[in-house]
């Protein structure tokens, strides 16, 4: 490898203007700048390669949400049955015969959720939690 000597026969310089030299080192010193401020800037600021306490790093996950499944009919005074005599199965089915059955409140295909309320250690004839 040659050194260019600028007495060289063969070397042509090439000129720029101010203008352009002074466009260049606004350009090379802001990336410069913005690249320092990267590195050294607090954990906290914007654009901040910082992570001491190591959390930065985590990957956020997106928020999960169900889709809307609230009936769009609300109960009236006749949505209301009761059911009496014999076990507790007989008195879920004639409460639910007389609104109309099961089909009345839910379709082929409905999304159902079954929450018990089991929340307390309590015995049933307490009222806190549902008779197992």
């Amino acid at each position: 490898m040659t050194k260019r000597n600028p007495s060289h026969p063969r070397h042509t310089p090439v000129r720029i203007s101010r203008r352009e030299l002074l466009g260049q080192a606004d350009l090379y010193g802001g990336a410069t700048a913005l690249a320092g401020y990267a590195a050294f800037a607090p954990e906290q600021a914007p654009l901040s390669h910082q992570d001491q306490s190591g959390l930065r790093s985590i990957p956020e996950e997106p928020l999960f949400t169900l889709p809307d499944f609230r009936v769009a009919t609300r109960m009236g005074a006749g949505d209301v049955g009761l059911g009496r005599g014999g076990a507790v199965r007989e008195h879920m089915n004639k409460a639910l015969d007389a609104v109309g059955g099961l089909r009345h409140f839910i379709q082929p295909g409905d999304v159902v959720l079954v929450k018990p309320n089991v929340a307390f250690d309590r015995s049933p004839n307490l009222g806190a939690t549902t008779n197992p």
